[in-house]
């Protein structure tokens, strides 16, 4: 699925799906991913943040996708190194 990433993010890159509360319900825990393609920018230079693709457990998609259509996802990503 599609997602607006990070600039700095690359393909296999860990990230975590935080999930912001929709009105009256809670949030759930924050999603695993994977980045599947990175975001490109203008001239093969990354921007400020892009759509890229993510792979998430298929148990989880449908949460994830919901979120990411009504814009209430944050997306954290983690340590390259």
């Amino acid at each position: 699925m599609e997602a607006v990433l990070p600039s700095d993010v690359a393909p296999g890159q860990e990230l975590r799906l935080v999930v912001l509360p929709a009105q009256g319900i809670p949030p759930p825990e924050p999603i695993p991913a994977v980045v599947v393609s990175a975001p490109p920018g203008a001239d093969g230079l990354r921007a400020a943040a892009r759509h890229g693709r993510i792979a998430v457990p298929p148990e989880l998609a449908a949460t994830a996708a919901t979120a990411i259509a009504e814009g209430r996802i944050t997306v954290l990503i983690g340590s390259t190194r």
